[in-house]
Protein backbone atom coordinates (compact mmCIF):
# COMPACT_ATOMS: atom_id res chain seq x y z
CA UNK A 1 0.00 0.00 0.00
CA UNK A 2 1.09 3.47 -0.07
CA UNK A 3 3.01 4.75 2.73
CA UNK A 4 0.99 7.39 4.78
CA UNK A 5 3.62 8.21 6.81
CA UNK A 6 5.24 11.68 7.95
CA UNK A 7 7.80 11.19 5.54
CA UNK A 8 5.44 10.62 2.60
CA UNK A 9 6.59 13.71 -0.18
CA UNK A 10 5.04 14.54 -2.86
CA UNK A 11 6.76 13.71 -6.46
CA UNK A 12 5.98 16.42 -8.51
CA UNK A 13 9.57 18.61 -7.57
CA UNK A 14 11.26 15.52 -8.55
CA UNK A 15 9.54 14.95 -12.01
CA UNK A 16 10.12 18.92 -12.43
CA UNK A 17 14.12 18.37 -11.14
CA UNK A 18 14.29 15.36 -13.44
CA UNK A 19 12.72 17.06 -16.52
CA UNK A 20 15.28 20.07 -15.81
CA UNK A 21 18.28 18.05 -15.69
CA UNK A 22 17.77 15.61 -18.60
CA UNK A 23 16.69 18.61 -20.60
CA UNK A 24 20.22 20.14 -19.68
CA UNK A 25 22.13 16.88 -20.51
CA UNK A 26 20.33 16.63 -23.79
CA UNK A 27 20.95 20.10 -24.65
CA UNK A 28 24.33 19.98 -24.10
CA UNK A 29 25.63 16.99 -26.32
CA UNK A 30 24.74 19.58 -29.61
CA UNK A 31 27.72 21.59 -27.70
CA UNK A 32 29.84 18.52 -27.97
CA UNK A 33 29.73 18.74 -32.02
CA UNK A 34 32.11 21.13 -33.61
CA UNK A 35 30.91 23.05 -36.79
CA UNK A 36 33.98 22.84 -39.51
CA UNK A 37 36.52 25.88 -39.98
CA UNK A 38 40.23 26.09 -42.00
CA UNK A 39 38.30 25.91 -45.01
CA UNK A 40 40.05 27.56 -48.32
CA UNK A 41 37.79 29.61 -49.63
CA UNK A 42 38.67 28.48 -53.45
CA UNK A 43 38.01 24.51 -52.47
CA UNK A 44 35.15 25.01 -49.56
CA UNK A 45 32.63 22.91 -51.39
CA UNK A 46 34.77 19.94 -51.35
CA UNK A 47 36.78 20.40 -48.24
CA UNK A 48 33.38 21.06 -46.37
CA UNK A 49 32.11 17.63 -47.52
CA UNK A 50 35.23 16.28 -46.35
CA UNK A 51 34.83 17.29 -43.22
CA UNK A 52 31.16 16.37 -42.51
CA UNK A 53 32.05 13.34 -43.61
CA UNK A 54 34.80 12.63 -41.26
CA UNK A 55 32.40 14.00 -38.47
CA UNK A 56 29.42 10.78 -39.03
CA UNK A 57 31.32 8.93 -35.78
CA UNK A 58 30.40 11.95 -34.29
CA UNK A 59 26.64 12.39 -35.10
CA UNK A 60 26.28 8.54 -34.33
CA UNK A 61 27.49 9.13 -30.91
CA UNK A 62 25.62 12.42 -30.91
CA UNK A 63 22.51 10.73 -32.02
CA UNK A 64 22.79 7.11 -29.94
CA UNK A 65 23.29 9.57 -26.79
CA UNK A 66 20.22 11.70 -27.59
CA UNK A 67 18.09 8.71 -27.87
CA UNK A 68 19.31 6.54 -25.23
CA UNK A 69 18.97 9.72 -22.77
CA UNK A 70 15.60 10.46 -24.14
CA UNK A 71 14.64 6.81 -23.30
CA UNK A 72 15.44 6.78 -20.24
CA UNK A 73 13.49 10.07 -19.72
CA UNK A 74 10.43 8.09 -21.00
CA UNK A 75 10.70 5.11 -18.79
CA UNK A 76 10.84 7.18 -15.62
CA UNK A 77 7.92 8.83 -16.61
CA UNK A 78 6.01 6.07 -16.93
CA UNK A 79 7.33 4.87 -13.19
CA UNK A 80 6.43 8.39 -11.91
CA UNK A 81 2.91 7.20 -13.42
CA UNK A 82 2.58 4.19 -10.70
CA UNK A 83 4.66 5.74 -7.82
CA UNK A 84 1.78 7.71 -5.85
CA UNK A 85 4.77 9.04 -3.14
CA UNK A 86 8.12 9.89 -2.53
CA UNK A 87 10.31 9.68 0.88
CA UNK A 88 13.96 10.28 1.66
CA UNK A 89 15.55 7.21 0.00
CA UNK A 90 13.78 7.36 -2.75
CA UNK A 91 14.79 11.11 -3.03
CA UNK A 92 18.24 10.13 -2.83
CA UNK A 93 17.88 7.01 -5.46
CA UNK A 94 16.95 9.94 -7.88
CA UNK A 95 19.90 12.49 -6.70
CA UNK A 96 22.14 9.54 -7.85
CA UNK A 97 20.07 8.84 -10.94
CA UNK A 98 20.63 12.34 -12.15
CA UNK A 99 24.37 12.36 -11.32
CA UNK A 100 24.97 9.66 -14.16
CA UNK A 101 22.67 11.58 -16.28
CA UNK A 102 24.50 14.74 -16.09
CA UNK A 103 27.75 13.06 -16.62
CA UNK A 104 26.37 11.75 -20.38
CA UNK A 105 27.25 15.03 -22.25
CA UNK A 106 30.99 14.36 -20.55
CA UNK A 107 31.76 10.71 -22.19
CA UNK A 108 29.72 11.53 -25.23
CA UNK A 109 32.41 14.23 -25.61
CA UNK A 110 35.24 11.58 -24.82
CA UNK A 111 33.45 9.37 -27.19
CA UNK A 112 33.68 11.92 -29.97
CA UNK A 113 36.98 12.77 -29.64
CA UNK A 114 39.05 9.39 -28.85
CA UNK A 115 36.88 7.38 -31.05
CA UNK A 116 37.45 3.66 -31.42
CA UNK A 117 39.70 3.25 -28.06
CA UNK A 118 38.53 0.93 -25.88
CA UNK A 119 38.82 2.86 -22.70
CA UNK A 120 36.17 5.61 -24.13
CA UNK A 121 33.36 3.22 -25.31
CA UNK A 122 33.87 0.98 -22.02
CA UNK A 123 33.06 4.39 -19.78
CA UNK A 124 30.91 5.35 -22.15
CA UNK A 125 29.17 2.10 -21.08
CA UNK A 126 29.77 1.90 -17.58
CA UNK A 127 27.59 5.41 -17.57
CA UNK A 128 24.98 4.31 -19.23
CA UNK A 129 24.41 1.27 -17.39
CA UNK A 130 24.80 2.86 -14.05
CA UNK A 131 21.69 5.15 -15.38
CA UNK A 132 19.93 1.86 -15.99
CA UNK A 133 21.15 0.18 -12.45
CA UNK A 134 19.81 3.40 -10.83
CA UNK A 135 16.71 3.52 -12.44
CA UNK A 136 15.86 -0.41 -12.05
CA UNK A 137 16.28 0.37 -8.00
CA UNK A 138 14.43 3.18 -8.03
CA UNK A 139 11.57 0.93 -9.17
CA UNK A 140 12.45 -1.74 -7.49
CA UNK A 141 12.30 0.42 -3.76
CA UNK A 142 9.23 2.36 -4.45
CA UNK A 143 7.15 -0.82 -5.75
CA UNK A 144 8.25 -3.16 -3.27
CA UNK A 145 5.35 -4.34 -1.12
CA UNK A 146 3.55 -1.37 -2.60
CA UNK A 147 5.86 0.98 -0.67
CA UNK A 148 5.02 4.19 -2.60
CA UNK A 149 3.36 2.75 -5.83
CA UNK A 150 -0.82 2.44 -6.39
CA UNK A 151 -2.14 -0.04 -4.31
CA UNK A 152 -4.27 -1.02 -7.30
CA UNK A 153 -1.61 -1.48 -9.29
CA UNK A 154 -1.70 -5.72 -10.65
CA UNK A 155 1.15 -7.66 -9.45
CA UNK A 156 1.60 -9.01 -12.56
CA UNK A 157 2.71 -5.47 -14.14
CA UNK A 158 5.38 -4.67 -10.98
CA UNK A 159 6.74 -8.12 -12.03
CA UNK A 160 6.63 -7.24 -15.48
CA UNK A 161 8.10 -3.32 -14.55
CA UNK A 162 10.83 -5.33 -13.14
CA UNK A 163 12.23 -7.41 -15.85
CA UNK A 164 12.15 -4.75 -17.95
CA UNK A 165 13.97 -2.02 -15.82
CA UNK A 166 16.55 -4.64 -15.19
CA UNK A 167 16.90 -6.16 -18.62
CA UNK A 168 18.45 -2.48 -19.39
CA UNK A 169 21.33 -2.57 -17.31
CA UNK A 170 22.60 -6.12 -18.19
CA UNK A 171 22.57 -5.15 -21.78
CA UNK A 172 24.70 -2.30 -20.94
CA UNK A 173 26.95 -4.21 -19.08
CA UNK A 174 27.32 -6.69 -21.85
CA UNK A 175 28.40 -4.06 -23.96
CA UNK A 176 30.73 -2.70 -21.35
CA UNK A 177 32.52 -6.07 -21.55
CA UNK A 178 32.45 -6.18 -25.72
CA UNK A 179 33.76 -2.82 -25.43
CA UNK A 180 37.11 -3.79 -23.91
CA UNK A 181 37.29 -6.13 -27.39
CA UNK A 182 35.47 -4.32 -29.66
CA UNK A 183 34.60 -0.58 -29.58
CA UNK A 184 32.52 -0.64 -33.05
CA UNK A 185 30.39 -3.83 -31.59
CA UNK A 186 30.10 -2.23 -28.34
CA UNK A 187 28.73 0.67 -29.88
CA UNK A 188 26.31 -0.99 -32.44
CA UNK A 189 24.92 -3.12 -30.15
CA UNK A 190 23.82 0.00 -28.54
CA UNK A 191 20.94 0.36 -30.93
CA UNK A 192 19.33 -3.15 -30.04
CA UNK A 193 18.79 -1.65 -26.36
CA UNK A 194 15.62 1.02 -27.73
CA UNK A 195 14.30 -2.33 -29.16
CA UNK A 196 14.53 -3.48 -25.85
CA UNK A 197 11.06 -1.14 -24.66
CA UNK A 198 9.11 -1.44 -28.17
CA UNK A 199 8.87 -5.39 -28.13
CA UNK A 200 8.31 -5.21 -24.30
CA UNK A 201 5.65 -2.89 -24.90
CA UNK A 202 4.35 -4.15 -27.92
CA UNK A 203 4.34 -7.64 -26.17
CA UNK A 204 2.11 -6.49 -23.11
CA UNK A 205 -0.41 -4.77 -25.30
CA UNK A 206 -0.86 -8.39 -26.53
CA UNK A 207 -1.30 -9.64 -23.51
CA UNK A 208 -3.71 -7.16 -22.37
CA UNK A 209 -6.26 -7.98 -25.04
CA UNK A 210 -6.01 -11.48 -25.05
CA UNK A 211 -7.03 -11.16 -21.50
Amino acid sequence: MINNSKESLSTNRIEGLCDGVFGIAMTLLIFKLDVPDGILTSHMNHELIDKLYNMIPQFENYFISFILLGLYWTRHQLQFKHIKQSDRTLLWINIFFLVFVGTVPFTTGLLMKYTGLEITQFLYSLNLLMIGLTLAIHWWYASKNYRLVDKDMPEKEIKSFNRMVFSVPIAFGICCIVALFSPRTSLTLMYVIPLIYVIARLWDKKKKKKV
